[in-house]
């Protein structure tokens, strides 16, 4: 593909991805729903989303419905320098699993969406300079960027836009830019890129994203099938869900404008010592056995609960106290915040164990029969692809477990 033929398809992507679900709402309808979304909007949007994916749609949008608020409130105070609130999530599924349907629908009620499949370092750049640095991503496949000959440069360039430093740059022998930038990215993966780009993972790319798996077993599989059955030609869910959609999408512009407006912004936020105190201590067990020059010292990992904590605080700013531009988190907010981290930080520990024993797979018997122990749907996924024999126990399993048998 040519890089004229790949950009022309990105635009065409987000005219996709930020058209107005074109509806008319009866205005008690309206009412009745905005009200709800904002007693407990996490809760709206992902029953709205469990709607159009089942067992997919709850799972990933807990922390999708953060990613917009990550976007536009102020750092979190700490020494000189600040904590970034930006959340950038990192989902990897099969092919099948609705990737490309989850990211639409996260450019559809993002701020200033961009959507990519494959680019060139030179032509993304040229597109954050035309979004001045500011611009929510979506990719659904990070092969598509990986595969391009200049893959690792335009990773580069995403990893300085969505991480800590908050500039995009690009330099060659003709010429060098750089712009700051406030951007937020949900990313989209199958299994395979685990070895397929490992080296590209290796570097600061996934630790700058809270890491997000997505496995679906065989009566989960079955279940979907029933449930996009029961939902063909069915008219009224149909519309109850775009009607939903039209209320999502509000309640975030809502959000927006609160930032907007000098008198109503949320300026920083009040931190409750015993939330501090048990969320430290959470993160201490999970990383104590996996901290050193290897692995690194998962401090952004522990930055991630602070920023789901003061995300979903702002997401239900309806229902929590503002005072002076100060958000009041409460233990909802805690204990929310503290479950994502926990989940987040332990899939990358996850990977991380499964990259040290892999090599003692050294063989597809040996590899067969470690599958056959009883192990999480993750972990078998990560597994299957991150071995080099993964391919050849997935295609000629009967013909192994011959060979396991004599």
């Amino acid at each position: 593909m040519s890089e004229e033929e790949t950009d022309e398809e990105i635009e065409e992507d987000e005219e996709e991805s930020q058209e107005e679900v074109k509806i008319e709402i009866p205005k008690q309808i309206y009412e009745l729903e905005m009200s709800k979304i904002k007693s407990n909007p996490r809760e709206y949007v992902c029953n709205w989303m469990e709607g159009n994916l089942l067992h997919v749609g709850r799972r990933v949008f807990k922390m999708v419905c953060l990613l917009p608020c990550s976007f536009i409130i102020p750092s979190i105070p700490f020494g000189s320098t600040g904590i970034r609130t930006n959340i950038n999530a990192f989902l990897i599924g099969s092919p099948a699993s609705g990737k490309s349907s989850i990211i639409k629908k996260f450019l559809g009620f993002s701020y200033f969406p961009i959507r990519l499949k494959g680019i060139s370092a030179r032509k993304f750049m040229d597109k954050i300079y035309n979004y001045d640095g500011v611009f929510s991503l979506g990719v659904d496949d990070i092969s598509n960027i990986f595969n391009q000959p200049d893959g690792y440069e335009t990773i580069k360039i995403m990893e300085g836009a969505l991480g800590d430093e908050k500039e995009a740059s690009h330099e060659n022998m003709k010429y060098t830019k750089k712009i700051k930038s406030q951007a937020t990215a949900l990313i989209g993966g199958t299994w395979t890129d685990l070895r397929k780009f490992s080296s590209y993972m290796q570097g600061g790319f996934l630790s700058r994203m809270s890491l997000m798996f997505l496995s679906i077993n065989r009566k989960q599989r079955e279940e979907i099938a029933d449930f996009i059955n029961r939902g063909v030609g069915n008219m009224d869910k149909a519309q109850e869900s775009r009607i939903k959609e039209v209320i999502v999408k509000d309640y975030y512009k809502l959000l927006f404008d609160i930032q907007a407006d000098q008198k109503k912004q949320i300026k920083g936020y009040y931190f409750d010592e015993s939330f501090k105190g048990m969320a430290l201590a959470t993160w201490k067990k999970l990383t104590k056995d996996y901290s050193n020059d290897i692995n690194g010292d998962f401090k952004r990992e522990f930055h991630d609960f602070y920023r789901f904590f003061v995300c979903h605080a702002f997401l239900n700013i309806f229902n929590r106290k503002v005072k002076d531009g100060i958000l009041y988190p409460i233990r909802e907010d805690y204990e929310f915040a503290l479950s994502l981290m926990e989940e987040t930080l332990s899939n990358k520990i996850v990977l991380i164990k499964s990259k040290m024993f892999i090599h003692d797979l050294d063989s597809p018997v040996k590899l067969l029969k470690f599958l056959n122990n009883p192990l999480k749907e993750d972990i078998r996924n990560i597994i299957l692809n991150l071995s080099p024999y993964g391919n050849m126990v997935a295609s000629n399993s009967m013909k192994v477990d011959k060979e396991l048998k004599k």
